[in-house]
């Protein structure tokens, strides 16, 4: 019988180890628990060596804003984030106003530099191999990005990376920037040329893209870029076997709308216009076709919830009675690894 008893609880102790002190597993912290800095907090010092040699004291740039960003190489979002960082912060913002570093959380020079180099970065680098600037402001989870004012007070503080709170960080920049800017007789300075809302409505578009048809082939890359201080997107399509085209898209405040000017290597020119409807961004136009007889075009991009894009572009031979559609397409980041 004393077999037997040891037999059953030696099964009761392989099969349920789980069940031992009867104490369940403490749930993975989330972002916004591993922050030690808030909104509203007055940053935390640190200072650091670029990959230039330079020292970078976050002390030292009181009277300016600061953008701080934590990233590594190996993380995907890191890399999907830091092409945004360079074009629409960096290079965007005059350097008496603003400055960014961009920390490379545990890694160092060695690991940090071929990667700059690879991409083409001119964003400052630094390297926080025992976290000591990361630690003082988390303690999990990258990128992470901080938005410090002239005062040394955070701004605004996020994890992750998506194209909604990116544009969020980007405002609060843009806000910050322009405060520090303002004349000081009490006068407002103008307003950017194409800072209204209209001028931001195709920003969804803007990103480097993977093009995939419906069944899953890849059509191409398109790269959509903002130019002109943010007054036009420039689209630079590759497809698949290798053609090229491009486009010029604008908003017009005279008759509130959007206009598109393509043309590619073949000689096409398609100029189409329109404007948002029903959260999509839909243009129409004419040309002759190949047969000298009129086509109408109409293309429609879709932003999804997932950051991808849509894309349906239709013709009609008989004045936009019945439609057909010509191409369809998903918009899918491109990650350069």
């Amino acid at each position: 019988m004393e077999g037997l008893f040891r037999g059953v609880l030696f099964v009761l102790l392989v099969v349920l180890p789980g069940c031992g002190n009867g104490v369940p597993p403490e749930p993975e912290p989330t972002p916004e628990e591993t922050v030690l800095v808030a909104v509203g907090d007055t940053a935390p010092g640190f200072e650091l060596t670029t990959l230039t040699g330079e020292t970078f004291n976050l002390e030292e740039h009181r009277g300016k804003v600061v953008l701080v960003n934590f990233f590594a190489t190996w993380c995907p979002p890191c890399r999907e984030e830091l092409p945004f960082l360079e074009k629409d912060v960096w290079k965007r913002f005059h350097r008496d106003s603003l400055s960014v570093i961009v920390v490379g959380r545990e890694e160092n020079d060695e690991i940090i530099r071929p990667f700059v180099d690879k991409h083409g970065y001119t964003v400052p680098f630094a390297a926080d191999p025992e976290m000591a600037a990361y630690s003082r402001y988390a303690t999990r989870f990258i990128p992470r990005n901080f938005v410090i004012g002239p005062d040394g007070t955070v701004l605004y503080q996020s994890q992750g990376y998506t194209p909604r709170e990116f544009g969020e960080m980007v405002k609060v920049i843009e806000d910050a920037v322009a405060a520090l800017d303002s004349p000081t007789d009490g006068q407002s300075p103008p307003a950017p040329a194409c800072s209204s809302a209209e001028h931001r409505q195709f920003d969804f578009w803007i990103g480097e893209w993977t093009v995939t048809t419906p069944d899953g082939e890849v059509a191409g890359h398109n790269t959509i870029e903002s130019i002109m201080g943010g007054c036009a997107l420039r689209e630079s399509w590759t497809g698949a076997k290798g053609n090229h085209g491009t486009s010029l898209n604008i908003y017009s405040p005279r008759d509130g709308t959007w206009r598109q000017t393509w043309i590619d290597e073949q000689g096409t020119l398609l100029e189409i216009r329109g404007g948002i409807k029903n959260g999509s961004m839909v243009m129409e136009g004419g040309m002759t076709g190949r047969d000298g007889k009129p086509v109408q075009h109409r293309i429609v991009w879709t932003p999804n919830d997932d950051g991808s894009v849509s894309q349906r572009w239709s013709v009609s031979t008989d004045g936009a009675e019945t439609w057909k559609i010509i191409f369809s397409g998903s918009y899918t980041r491109f990650i350069v690894i």
